[in-house]
């Protein structure tokens, strides 16, 4: 499985250049490809069919613009989507093994990838668009699972535990590898996180 994930992921990662360099191409042709049963698969590849400029949070955080720039930056921020969506494992994941922790006060089974959610300062959902940590709607902690499906083996190793730097700002990492999504992601920044009298994340064990 970890050999197997290798070779794909310095594949990917070839493909995530050729997609910061090409996919203007791809938008520019965009039409004729989608229109067209012999496409270049490596540049249909680039696009994601059916959100050109991204989620309304996305939109909402760049103006509303539908233009170039907007498409760009949303396909650099998910890039290769049609790709992912071909590629796709298929099946029902079954025979679950691993641990992954979780915050306090949140029920989960530890099958979820650890992610970060966000508001704004008045406390309206953003996705991961906002300013403000979401403690409410964030899945933080660690995760190490390895399951199965249609019986071949695959894993989720994901990881955000948010630490504050000083006052109320907070750097909240993000790492998500996996290999049945065809997933990797990483997301660093800086986050404003307000919890009275608490500057501190506590967590509980999850064993799976």
């Amino acid at each position: 499985m970890i050999t197997r994930y290798i070779i794909w992921l310095l594949g990917e990662v070839f493909f995530r250049i050729l997609n910061y360099i090409f996919f203007p191409v791809a938008w520019m042709f965009r039409t004729h490809i989608r229109g067209n049963d012999n496409k270049p698969k490596i540049l249909w590849w680039m696009l994601h069919d059916g959100n050109d400029y991204g989620d309304n949070y996305f939109l909402e955080k760049h103006g509303n613009k539908k233009n170039f720039w907007t498409a760009y930056k949303w396909h650099m921020r998910n890039p290769l989507h049609n790709y992912y969506h071909t590629h796709r494992v298929k099946g029902r994941k079954e025979n679950y093994k691993g641990s992954a922790t979780i915050q306090e006060c949140k029920l989960d089974s530890g099958l979820s990838w650890r992610t970060l959610k966000t508001m704004d300062s008045n406390g309206v959902f953003k996705d991961k668009h906002g300013k403000w940590i979401d403690y409410k709607n964030s899945i933080l902690g660690k995760q190490n699972i390895t399951f199965e499906i249609n019986g071949r083996k695959y894993f989720r190793w994901s990881k955000c535990t948010p630490k504050r730097l000083f006052g109320n700002i907070w750097y909240a990492p993000e790492y998500k590898f996996g290999f049945e999504t065809y997933h990797y992601a990483i997301q660093c920044k800086p986050f404003i996180f307000k919890r009275k009298n608490k500057l501190k994340i506590n967590y509980n064990n999850i064993i799976i």
